[in-house]
């Protein structure tokens, strides 16, 4: 409290600070999940985003998991190869099914209109079918037709199923 413009009382000033909230905007996103394939250290999926945005704040995509397949590992990527974030999600988060979400505590910085690419593996081999990952997705999808996967060659309108969300400016 203030008395004639000056402080009154012991002096202690409680400071009140209120963070306001980050709203996310969705960016891109393809979310039909008919098909899974398998993925493990040696076999590595991937999908291409088309961001609108100038950056990324989290991503989804729907796994499944088999037994003990280790723990995933998911890595957003320049065409080029260049790891711009690389998250580890211990198995016992990941349920049988369902989405799977990192979020960046800094969103990572993107070029709107380039494509980038979200890499998904495991930290060990698979040992048996029955200790297996999978990243499902559907045919026939909507998304951007000029974004490919790792399965282009044998099933060129396949996507993986993954959302992607940015700060707005």
């Amino acid at each position: 409290e203030f008395e004639n413009g000056q402080p009154i009382g012991n002096g202690n000033i409680l400071v009140q600070v209120v963070n306001k909230p980050v709203k996310e905007a969705l960016d891109q996103s393809h979310t039909g999940f008919m098909l899974g394939y398998w993925f493990d250290s040696d076999d590595i999926r991937w999908q291409e985003f088309l961001p609108t945005y100038d950056n990324l704040s989290s991503i989804e995509i729907y796994l499944g998991r088999d037994g003990n397949p280790g723990n995933a590992i998911i890595e957003i990527r320049t065409l080029e190869n260049h790891v711009l974030a690389q998250n580890f999600i211990n198995e016992s988060d990941i349920h049988r099914y369902g989405w799977v979400r990192v979020e960046y505590s800094e969103p990572l910085s993107l070029v709107p209109g380039i494509k980038y690419r979200i890499y998904v593996y495991s930290d060990q081999p698979s040992s048996t079918p029955e200790n297996r990952y999978f990243w499902f997705g559907d045919r026939d999808s909507p998304y951007d037709s000029n974004c490919e996967t790792d399965l282009f060659y044998f099933m060129p309108d396949f996507d993986y199923a993954f959302r992607t969300s940015a700060i707005p400016n």
